[in-house]
């Protein structure tokens, strides 16, 4: 079931302290990574821990249309692979591109022919050196000017070595990984350009899981994936710190906020977010499954998000409480997502009464106050999500148009913001549909 909302929904948020615990939603990254896994793992697969977004549910709708039987109870989704039609099938994926560069990968070694669309926003997004580096593996792919509708054969890969461009994604290596575990032969992923080793890691540990053969080295440049049988699995589905970031900066704002359902020893990169608020100035307690932040004054920092770029936009809002200038460096895949977030962050802040500058590889903020004002989200959750947050301490309301595109990764984000005594009015309709 997709969420299917107004175009037009405002949300104002204005100040508070926040104060108390939620539960982070499942990780969608991981939740990707093991649905696309199961499609090529025979057998019965069980994840539990699944809670659905936008991005998840647009990948299960690919495994259910590929064949694999799916069914959802509570939070325990249990997915049985089966046999793929031969004929044409669609897949949409909506503006889910880690969906839609991971199954194209999976398309090309499971069965019949599919036809890969999305939104005009996912038709935007790079796939081009996707593709160019599948077809030198051997999959026959037909594209539309080099972008999307694809028209995916599932002939199969033959291996090979093949250089992908981590600048502009490392979900390009992450495709061809899962892919590779059904060549013919080893594939090795030379990746250009570094950046997201974390997200290749994660990966990485998710083939592993299955019983897949694959190493790379130190700084992830240089992949090796060996065929491999692969079997079902029963695992639970870790806590997303993408979305945990939001809560856990409004902490650092102001109050207290605990964050449950992490593993402090994820592989995710945005796990880094607890070493940047320490570094902030404020006191971070990490226990076995939770992270609790307590606010004080925020210093100023500098950080490279480079391997972690969702971060962006909430250390922005971050610096923007921290009194001096800050830096977030490592920016240049920003302009790849679903806004440009170079240009999107900057307008957000300036929205906010905020001075910032950017000469495209770094994004300078004077912070130390907020003075409220009117965001649009650019159809991008990150952004919707940050100038909520950015609220927190703000001198007036903060309005965010557009922010029904918070559904792609956290739909129950104003259950968890208010539930920390937050703040938020909206007009617009936010009931979905399917």
């Amino acid at each position: 079931m997709f969420t299917t909302q107004a175009t037009d929904t405002e949300v104002t948020f204005s100040s508070f302290i926040p104060h108390g615990t939620v539960n982070a939603p499942a990780s969608k990254s991981y939740a990707q990574r093991l649905l696309a896994l199961s499609l090529v793992a025979p057998g019965k697969n069980v994840f539990e821990g699944y809670t659905p977004c936008d991005d998840t549910e647009r990948a299960l709708d690919a495994v259910r249309k590929l064949g694999a039987r799916a069914t959802l109870v509570g939070e325990t989704l249990s997915v049985t692979s089966g046999k793929a039609g031969t004929d044409t099938t669609e897949l949409y994926f909506g503006g889910s591109a880690t969906s839609m560069r991971i199954f194209t990968g999976v398309s090309t070694v499971t069965p019949g022919t599919k036809l890969i669309t999305g939104s005009e926003q996912l038709a935007r997004r790079p796939v081009a050196p996707l593709v160019s580096a599948l077809r030198r593996l051997g999959a026959s792919i037909e594209t539309s000017g080099g972008g999307l509708p694809l028209i995916v054969h599932g002939t199969g890969l033959r291996g090979g070595s093949v250089n992908t461009e981590a600048t502009i994604s490392s979900q390009f290596a992450s495709s061809i990984m899962i892919a590779a575990t059904k060549a013919d032969n080893d594939v090795e992923i030379l990746q250009q350009g570094g950046g997201s080793k974390g997200y290749v890691s994660m990966t990485a540990e998710a083939i592993r899981l299955f019983g897949g053969h694959i190493s790379l080295n130190e700084d992830g440049s240089k992949i090796l994936v060996k065929p491999s049988s692969l079997r079902p699995v029963r695992t639970r589905i870790e806590g997303d710190f993408s979305s945990a970031a939001f809560a856990l900066v409004a902490g650092a704002i102001a109050g207290e906020v605990e964050v449950c359902n992490l593993n402090p020893y994820s592989l995710q990169p945005d796990r880094s977010l607890i070493e940047i608020i320490r570094g902030a100035g404020c006191e971070v307690k990490v226990s076995e499954a939770a992270v609790k932040v307590s606010g004080s004054k925020l210093e100023p920092f500098e950080v490279s998000v480079d391997d972690s770029p969702d971060l962006a936009p909430v250390l922005a809002v971050l610096a923007a409480y921290a009194k001096g200038k800050s830096t977030i460096g490592g920016i240049e895949r920003l302009r790849f997502k679903e806004s440009d977030r170079i240009g999107s962050i900057t307008r957000m802040l300036a929205s906010l009464g905020v001075e910032s500058f950017t000469n495209g590889k770094t994004i300078t903020v004077t912070g130390g106050a907020v003075e409220g004002g009117t965001v649009d989200a650019e159809e991008d959750h990150r952004i919707a999500l940050a100038a909520s947050i950015a609220a927190v301490s703000s001198h007036k309301p903060v309005r965010v148009l557009g922010f029904e595109c918070h559904t792609k990764s956290y739909p129950r984000f104003l259950d968890d913001y208010r539930a920390l005594g937050g703040k938020a009015t909206v007009r617009g309709n936010q009931q979905g549909g399917s």
